[in-house]
């Protein structure tokens, strides 16, 4: 869609981000109705021994007006106190509901694709 170039490159800036510890620009990916649920520090703790990569956009699908659907799939390695079930490296593939906000798009929210689990244990 001609929205993917916009959503590819905040979910791009979001995981670069994350890997270089840059949780403030990672956390300004979100939407701010996002943003109001989840502080900051809260987001940073939560992510500190990430590293995600192979984050691969599969689709992009318009949703009502000014949201789109986004199926991204990424490995990820964590601290086994971060991960998911003690996991220190989950497969994920997830649909990020992304909403346009001023013009850019930002992370609103995000669940397991078409229903499936959010993530798979890689190690």
């Amino acid at each position: 869609s001609s929205d993917a170039a916009g959503i590819a490159q905040t979910l791009g800036t979001y995981y670069d981000s994350i890997d270089t510890g840059d949780y403030a620009t990672a956390y300004a990916q979100y939407a701010p109705s996002t943003q109001a649920s989840m502080s900051e520090a809260s987001f940073a703790s939560q992510t500190a021994s990430s590293y995600d990569f192979a984050a691969t956009l599969n689709s992009v699908v318009a949703q009502p007006p000014g949201t789109d659907m986004a199926w991204v799939t990424f490995t990820s390695l964590q601290n086994a106190s971060q991960g998911a079930n003690g996991d220190t490296c989950d497969s994920w593939s997830l649909d990020y509901t992304m909403q346009q906000v001023n013009g850019a798009w930002l992370i609103e929210s995000a669940t397991g694709h078409a229903g499936g689990p959010a993530n798979t244990s890689c190690g």
